[in-house]
């Protein structure tokens, strides 16, 4: 299969290409078995620049490979989309623990693992509230940790 892009299809690809990257790699130090096959696909993509005029986007460097220009960086929306997901996400999973934790606590993990999913998504629900309420109001000045000593 033969795919066709324009310059301006080929510059999004780029920028798709780099978000995907950061949510699969950037906790990464060194290329793992799971990552590599992406990578190789970015790869294959990013060497394709000077077909689409975007030498400027994308530079070559022995040790490196292929990899994005400073230019690109600057340009690119990625970090501003990362940037959302990683806000609303870090939230959504604050709260979802928080609530699973202070449910689990009130009716003990036997009691939990008998609710039928509707029932149990329901409950935690308004454990959810409450923090997403709470989070909303005054953000992280509420949360105080309590660490005991092993």
């Amino acid at each position: 299969m033969k795919m066709e892009l324009t310059r301006a299809e080929y510059i999004r690809l780029l920028h798709v290409l780099d978000t995907a990257d950061w949510v699969i790699a950037s906790h990464e130090v060194d290329e793992t078995p799971e990552s590599a096959p992406y990578k190789e696909l970015e790869q294959t993509i990013l060497a394709m620049a000077k077909e689409f005029n975007c030498e400027d986007l994308v530079e070559y460097d022995e040790r490196y490979k292929y990899s994005y220009t400073r230019k690109f960086e600057d340009e690119s929306p990625s970090m501003k989309f990362i940037e959302v997901f990683e806000n609303i996400s870090f939230w959504d999973s604050l709260v979802d623990r928080l609530a699973r934790r202070d449910f689990l606590k009130e009716i003990g993990s036997e009691k939990f693992n008998e609710l039928e999913p509707m029932e149990r998504f329901r409950k935690i629900g308004r454990y959810e509230e409450k923090y997403s309420e709470e989070f909303e109001k005054n953000g992280l000045s509420g949360i105080r940790i309590k660490i005991e000593k092993p």
